[in-house]
C-alpha cells in the first residue's frame, strides 16, 4: 500500500504489473508488447528490436487487446496510477533503447555458415528458389517437393533444430510458398487458387482466386499482396479471406503485361515487384503501396529481389546471389551490389520456369534458404531405341535445355541456357562436332523448328519484350529476321509443315490459358485457331502428309496427348494415357512415339487415320536412363540425342547463417 516511487518499483518487481493503469484506449499492441518487455522469465521476455517492431506493426484504427483484468477496474488514486503509469512507460523506454542500443553496438564478428537440406527419403525437391520459404523467425523451412513437370507436388516443412521434415498433406499440389510474418502460416498457390496453411495442425483454406498465381508477400497487418495470374495486375486481399482489390496498375506506355512476385518493405505499406515483360534479359523492378501513389523505378534486374534487414535487396546476378544497399524509406538504392559465395539454382528452361521469380528466401534474423544442385551443366548423349546410353556429342561446356534435330539428321541446334532470363541458339553438325553461335540478340532465344528442307530455323526471342517469332537462315551469315509480331506476351513455334506452308504455334492468350494456333509460314496474315481448350494446351509436330497435328492438354489433369485433324474444327482423339512430355510421329505417319510424364519410359501407340480413324493402345518401348531432361529423334526413329546433367547428385536445400557477414570480412 506504499505511495511512494520505490514502493511502486517494489510491487513491479515482486508482482504481477497492475495492468489497469494504462489509458483504456491503449492499442491492443502496445499492451501485448509491454506485457512481452516486462516479462520476468528471460527465456519469455523480448530480446529483439525487429520482434518489437513486429509486435507495434501499424497501431491507428486497432481496439484495445481484451483483457479480462479491465473487465472489472478497481479504484487507485490519481497519483498513484499517474506514477505506476509513467513507471510502466519509463520501463518501456529502457527497455526500447536497450534493444536499440544492442542492434547498434558493435559485435563480435560472426563466420558465414552453410547448411544444406536435403528431400525425404524417395522425394525430389522442386529444382528451383521459388519452391523454397524460410520462416521469418528463421526456425523453419517449407519446400515444395515434386517435378515441374507435373502437377503433384507437395508442401513440407523441416525445424531447423531437428533432422526430419514433415508433409502438410492438405497443400498438395502447391507451389510458390511464402510464410506469415508470425511464423504460424504458409501461403501457396494450389490449382487456381491462393491458399493457407496451419502448420500447427495442416489445416488448409482458401483465400481466393488465383488462375495462374505469381508469387505473394505477406505483410503484419495480415493483408496479402499477390499476383493471381501470369498477366494483369497484382492484388492485396485480407489473410481471412475476401474480395481481392487491385494495387497496381499496368503502364501501357511501358508496354507492361503483367506484375509479379511481390515482396513487402518493413513499413507493411510499401511492396517491390517485377514489371513484365522483360528487355535484355532484365525486368524493371518497382516500388508501390497499399496506400496508393505513383510506383517508384527502383532498378533493372534479372529477377524479382527480397528485402532483407537491415537495408539490402537480395537477387541473382549472372547466376550469383548479389546484395545491394537499399533504403526501404527512400525507395532508392544506396550503394552497388556485392556478390556474394552463394549460387541459387533456377529453372532455366522456359516451359517450366516462373518467369522474373525470386531467388532466395530470407529472415528476420538474417538467415538464407535457396535451392542449388552440384553443377547446373548439361550434355548431350546419343540414345539408341533399346535404352543404351552412347559417346557424348562434343559441344562447349554449359546448360543445353533442348535440342531440335533437322530434318535430314545431319545437324542440330541447341538452346543454351546462362539464367533465366538468358539463352542463346547454338548450330552443330552431328557428324563433326562443334558447335557455332546460332542466334545474335539478348534475353531469350528458344524453342527452335527446322523448316522442311533444312536451311532455316524459326525460334521465339523476347529482345524486344513480348516473344515474337523470328527466323534465321542457318548456313550464311543472313542475321534472324522479324517472321512475326502481335504484342502477345509468350508464344512458341512447335512444328512446321513438309509443304512449308504453316508454323504450330502455342501461344498464351488471357481469356483461355494456352491455345494452339496455326501461323502463314510467310509472317502475314492471321493465326488460325485449331485447339481452344477450357485448359491448357500446347502444340506439337504435323503428321507427315500435314492433315493431322499432334499436341497436349490437361483437360484430364496431367498432360495428354491428342491428335487433331486439319483444318479444324474436325476430329480430335487421345493418344496417350497416364501422362506424356514430348511426341514424335513415326516415319511413314502409321505411328507415335512419346515419352512418359516422368521421363521414364519410351511408349509406341499405332494410329489407323483413314475414314474411321483410331488409335491402339499404347506399348511401352523402353526403359529411359534415369536423369534425362530432354530428348530428340533422328529422322527414322531409330536414335536420339539425350540431354543430361553433367554431375549427377539430387539438389539440396542451402541454409545460410550470418550472411551479413560476407559483407565486411575479416582483415
Amino acid at each position: 500500500t506504499g505511495e511512494t516511487a520505490s514502493d511502486i518499483l517494489a510491487a513491479v518487481l515482486t508482482r504481477e504489473p497492475d495492468w489497469t493503469t494504462l489509458p483504456p484506449q491503449t492499442p491492443g499492441r502496445i499492451r501485448k508488447l509491454l506485457r512481452r518487455c516486462l516479462e520476468r522469465s528471460p527465456k519469455d521476455r523480448l530480446h529483439d528490436i525487429a520482434d518489437a517492431r513486429l509486435d507495434l506493426g501499424a497501431t491507428s484504427g486497432l481496439h484495445p487487446w481484451p483483457d479480462p483484468l479491465l473487465t472489472a477496474p478497481t479504484f487507485q488514486s490519481s497519483r498513484r496510477a499517474w506514477l505506476g503509469g509513467a513507471l510502466l512507460g519509463g520501463v518501456l523506454s529502457i527497455v526500447v533503447m536497450s534493444l536499440v542500443g544492442q542492434r547498434l553496438r558493435p559485435t563480435t564478428h560472426a563466420a558465414v555458415m552453410r547448411t544444406s537440406i536435403v528431400a525425404p527419403p524417395g522425394a525430389t525437391l522442386y529444382p528451383d528458389p521459388a519452391g523454397v520459404a524460410i520462416s521469418p523467425d528463421g526456425t523453419m523451412v517449407a519446400f515444395v517437393e515434386g517435378d515441374p513437370q507435373r502437377s503433384d507436388s507437395q508442401l513440407w516443412v523441416r525445424s531447423l533444430d531437428t533432422m526430419k521434415a514433415r508433409r502438410l498433406e492438405s497443400a498438395d499440389g502447391c507451389v510458390l510458398p511464402f510464410w506469415s510474418p508470425d511464423s504460424r502460416r504458409i501461403g501457396y498457390s494450389s490449382g487456381t487458387k491462393l491458399k493457407v496453411v496451419s502448420v500447427a495442425d495442416g489445416q488448409a483454406e482458401v483465400i481466393a482466386d488465383a488462375p495462374n498465381g505469381r508469387g505473394a508477400s505477406w505483410n503484419a497487418a495480415n493483408t496479402i499482396v499477390f499476383a493471381p495470374n501470369w498477366s494483369g495486375p497484382l492484388y492485396s486481399v485480407p489473410a481471412s479471406g475476401g474480395s481481392p482489390k487491385a494495387v497496381t496498375k499496368l503502364d501501357a506506355a511501358r508496354k507492361e503485361y503483367g506484375h509479379r512476385f511481390p515482396t513487402f518493405l518493413p513499413d507493411s505499406d510499401h511492396f517491390l515487384y517485377a514489371a513484365l515483360p522483360g528487355r535484355d534479359g532484365k525486368f524493371d523492378i518497382f516500388a508501390g503501396a497499399l496506400s496508393g501513389g505513383t510506383p517508384t523505378l527502383v532498378g533493372a534486374m534479372e529477377g524479382a529481389p527480397i528485402y532483407a534487414e537491415p537495408g539490402f535487396l537480395l537477387y541473382v546476378r549472372q547466376s550469383r546471389l548479389v546484395a545491394q544497399p537499399f533504403d526501404a524509406q527512400s525507395l532508392k538504392v544506396t550503394g552497388e551490389p556485392v556478390a556474394l559465395n552463394d549460387e541459387p539454382t533456377s529453372i532455366l528452361d522456359p516451359a517450366f520456369s516462373f518467369t522474373a521469380g525470386i531467388s532466395t528466401s530470407v529472415s528476420r534474423d538474417g538467415t538464407l534458404a535457396y535451392f542449388s544442385t552440384p553443377s547446373s551443366n548439361t550434355r548431350p548423349f546419343w540414345l539408341d531405341l533399346s535404352g543404351r546410353l552412347g559417346a557424348s556429342l562434343t559441344l562447349p561446356a554449359g546448360h543445353y535445355d533442348t535440342v531440335t534435330i533437322s530434318p535430314d539428321g545431319h545437324n542440330a541446334v541447341f538452346v543454351r541456357s546462362t539464367s533465366p532470363s538468358e539463352s542463346s541458339l547454338w548450330l552443330t553438325d552431328l557428324g563433326r562436332g562443334g558447335a557455332s553461335l546460332l542466334s545474335s540478340g539478348r534475353g531469350r532465344n528458344d524453342v527452335p523448328v527446322w523448316s522442311p528442307d533444312g536451311t532455316r530455323v524459326a525460334f521465339a526471342a523476347d529482345r524486344e519484350g513480348s516473344q515474337e517469332v523470328y527466323v534465321k537462315s542457318v548456313f550464311d551469315a543472313t542475321p534472324e529476321t522479324l517472321l512475326y509480331r502481335n504484342g502477345q506476351p509468350f508464344k512458341n513455334p512447335t512444328s512446321w509443315s513438309r509443304d512449308g506452308q504453316w508454323l504450330a504455334l502455342t501461344q498464351l492468350d488471357p481469356d483461355t490459358a494456352q491455345n494452339v494456333w496455326l501461323l502463314p509460314a510467310s509472317g502475314k496474315g492471321d493465326l488460325v485457331p485449331i485447339v481452344r481448350g477450357p485448359g491448357r494446351d500446347n502444340s506439337g509436330p504435323f503428321s507427315p502428309d500435314g492433315k493431322w497435328l499432334a499436341h497436349f492438354s490437361d483437360d484430364t489433369g496431367p498432360f495428354e496427348i491428342y491428335i487433331q485433324s486439319l483444318p479444324a474444327p474436325g476430329r480430335r482423339l487421345q493418344v496417350s494415357q497416364g501422362g506424356a512430355l514430348l511426341v514424335w510421329w513415326g516415319p511413314d505417319g502409321k505411328s507415335l512415339l512419346f515419352v512418359d510424364d516422368k521421363f521414364r519410359s519410351l511408349w509406341r501407340a499405332d494410329l489407323e487415320l483413314g475414314a474411321n480413324p483410331r488409335v491402339s493402345a499404347p506399348q511401352q518401348v523402353v526403359n529411359l536412363p534415369p536423369g534425362i531432361s530432354w530428348l530428340d529423334a533422328m529422322p527414322d526413329r531409330q536414335k536420339f540425342i539425350a540431354i543430361m546433367p553433367e554431375q549427377a547428385g539430387p539438389g539440396s536445400i542451402t541454409v545460410v547463417q550470418n550472411w551479413r557477414s560476407a559483407l565486411n570480412p575479416r582483415p
